[in-house]
């Protein structure tokens, strides 16, 4: 039994979340247990919250709601418990529910910047970038040094346009960390979406020396010799940043991609066969080898390196995604479905793979299948929002039945939550379907205005 000073449940939190950084989270959850069954006070009250947003991460939504009906019945600490809601109704989609409840524990304590956080995390899953970006600039004030606060607050700058305020913010976090990475590759995008390739030369340059062991500066400096069209440069520095991280991905792709636009085939499956012959398990080394024997016609190949990749990692939707295109292209449409129905069995974001089958099913006119496929799906991932609209949008375009559609009504409540002018839209047309022309007008109005 834990011993109950307060000092020792300190201990006991940093020693949980030394167990989540480590991924020992069976651990880190027995840890918060024996808090919460030691105490009955303050101690417990964190524990059970800080064990709520353990389960949250893991999709554990009945495990935190129970944690948060005995936050609620202690009364100990009404912010936890207010705070620990919102977090739930964001995990559900309850966007408005969850501003609401981040809004009230503001009142009382309107420096909160862990609720600030929160409130501006919702106003982005709202599509409320004006908001989202209010309460980052107060975040910002209150904790200057909050580097990832203030890169938030400059990426929704740049998203609307003002460069200029972006840059005042990086500065701003240059005098406080002169060799901050995370800033550093920022303004180095800034640099590229304005194609000032010396200003962005220079920043990789920087990059390299004050991290000359990290690959990211020698990543950022082949992007640049890349947009100045200097390829043979740019190989060299992929060169040099997947010798400091052989497993990167990213100089990988991007070496290939000079490759194959410089007409060297052959050195692009030279250097994916030494890769592959040095890293047997690397699956996206075969997978770029696919696409490169697909693009040079040679299928059996490109099949055979397709299917090592899904042997090694069963569960990525990008090499179904080839074989499916290969297949179609030997005219092989039946075997084409049944990849495209085994990766979305198989792969944790099947996404395309839908898109992909429900597009082939379309143009047999066998609209029936792809409703049942989408519908299916939609009980499968029942928080995906994306998913819930494209089955929704779906059956407003294709389906006869009334009945369906008036099921669909409710069903599809939660996409009001977010300003995204698809999701209004969608609502707007199953509306106007069920004769709902006043919401139909509404929803349109304000799929028009979010698209503003």
């Amino acid at each position: 039994m834990l011993d109950t000073p307060t000092g020792l449940y300190e201990l006991r939190f940093k020693l949980a979340e030394l167990y989540v950084l480590q991924n020992k989270l069976k651990d880190a959850e027995d840890t918060l247990k024996e808090i919460i069954v030691a105490d009955s006070g303050r101690s417990a009250a964190k524990a059970r919250y800080r064990l709520a947003k353990l389960y949250l991460s893991e999709r554990q939504l009945a495990e935190a709601k129970t944690l948060l009906n005995e936050l609620t019945k202690t009364s100990i600490d009404t912010v936890l418990a207010t705070t620990l809601k919102a977090e739930i109704a964001l995990a559900e989609h309850k966007i408005t529910e969850a501003i609401s409840d981040l809004r009230s524990v503001l009142l009382t304590q309107p420096n909160n910047l862990a609720v600030l956080k929160l409130l501006s995390a919702a106003h982005l899953l709202a599509n409320d970038k004006v908001l989202a970006k209010e309460n980052l600039a107060k975040i910002v004030t209150l904790n200057p040094s909050d580097e990832t606060a203030r890169l938030d607050l400059v990426n929704l700058l740049l998203q609307a346009g003002d460069s200029q305020n972006a840059v005042q913010q990086l500065n701003a976090l240059f005098k406080l960390n002169p060799s901050s990475k995370m800033g550093l590759q920022t303004l180095f995008q800034l640099y590229i979406a304005q194609k000032e390739w010396p200003q962005a030369q220079a920043i990789a340059t920087k990059l390299q020396q004050l991290y000359p062991h990290d690959a990211l500066g020698f990543y950022l400096a082949g992007l640049a010799e890349q947009g100045l069209g200097k390829l043979e440069q740019s190989n060299s520095q992929f060169e040099q940043a997947l010798r400091r991280q052989e497993q990167s991905v990213e100089p990988l792709a991007q070496l290939i991609k000079n490759y194959l636009s410089l007409k060297q085939t052959d050195k692009a499956v030279t250097k994916l066969k030494e890769l592959i012959k040095q890293q047997s398990q690397h699956f996206y080394a075969y997978n770029l080898l696919g696409q490169v024997y697909q693009l040079s016609n040679k299928a059996s190949e490109a099949l055979s390196a397709f299917d090592q990749a899904l042997k090694i990692k069963p569960n990525w939707a990008e090499p179904y995604r080839h074989i499916a295109a290969i297949q179609l292209a030997q005219k092989q449409r039946e075997p084409a479905k049944q990849t495209l129905s085994e990766g979305i069995a198989n792969a944790s974001e099947p996404w395309e793979l839908v898109n992909e089958l429900v597009a082939l099913y379309e143009q047999e006119r066998d609209y029936d299948k792809a409703q049942r496929l989408l519908a299916q799906l939609q009980q499968k991932y029942p928080d995906s929002l994306a998913l819930l609209n494209r089955y929704v949008s779906y059956a407003v375009n294709h389906a006869e039945a009334s009945e369906l559609l008036t099921q669909l009504k409710q069903q599809a409540q939660p996409l009001a939550s977010v300003q995204n002018s698809e999701y209004l839209d969608t609502l707007g047309w199953l509306a106007f379907k069920l004769k709902d022309y006043d919401s139909a007008k509404k929803h349109l109005t304000q799929a028009l205005n979010a698209s503003a």
